[in-house]
Order: structure tokens, then C-alpha cells, then sequence
């Protein structure tokens, strides 16, 4: 349970991390500018090695999410009893309130 909610923060965290970046426009303009030599293996070696790379990550951050999902409904079934709960109780205090005010009424 713990390295779900580790795992979970970790993606968190890297979406944050995300958002507060270059936008994707940006970030692609950024890269029109750089000069590279499309002849380097070097180059394209990095590349195919971060697109692995990247591909990778993506499949573990997928999982994350995934395992996760049978934690959110052990939750929401527990919120949804609590709703129920919460709507009976309301009702049980509408005919206590209802009660009163008719108790108040006779005596008067």
C-alpha cells in the first residue's frame, strides 16, 4: 500500500513538475532553433535511447496509475455508503425536527 502511494506521488509530482515547464509549442520552437548535424550516429543514437527510454517510463507510469485504480474503488464504495448513511440521517432529522415543532406547537 505504501509503494502504491509512493508510486502515485511520484507521478504526481512529475506532472507537476510538467506543467510548470515549456509548454509543448514551446518546447518544440526551442528545438527548431538548435543546429544538429542530421548525419551524426552519435545524434541518433541519443534519440532512439531516449525515445527507449521514454517509452519505458510511460509504460511504468501507466502501471502506477493502473494498480491504483482498485484503491480508488475500495474508496469510492466506502464514500458511497457514507452518502447513504449521510442522506439517512438527514431524513431521520427532518422527522425529529418535524417532531419538535409540533411538540412546541401543542404546548403552546
Amino acid at each position: 500500500m505504501k509503494i502504491k502511494a509512493i508510486m502515485l506521488g511520484l507521478a504526481f509530482s512529475g506532472v507537476l513538475l510538467f506543467g510548470k515547464g515549456l509548454s509543448a509549442e514551446q518546447a518544440k520552437q526551442n528545438i527548431d532553433k538548435i543546429e544538429v548535424n542530421p548525419m551524426n550516429p552519435e545524434y541518433i543514437k541519443f534519440l532512439a535511447k531516449e525515445i527507449v527510454d521514454l517509452k519505458e517510463r510511460t509504460i511504468l507510469n501507466t502501471k502506477a496509475i493502473m494498480s491504483t485504480a482498485p484503491v480508488f474503488k475500495v474508496h469510492d464504495s466506502k464514500i458511497e455508503m457514507l452518502v447513504e448513511n449521510m442522506q439517512r440521517m438527514e431524513a431521520e432529522l427532518k422527522v425529529l425536527h418535524d417532531q419538535l415543532v409540533d411538540l412546541v406547537a401543542k404546548q403552546r
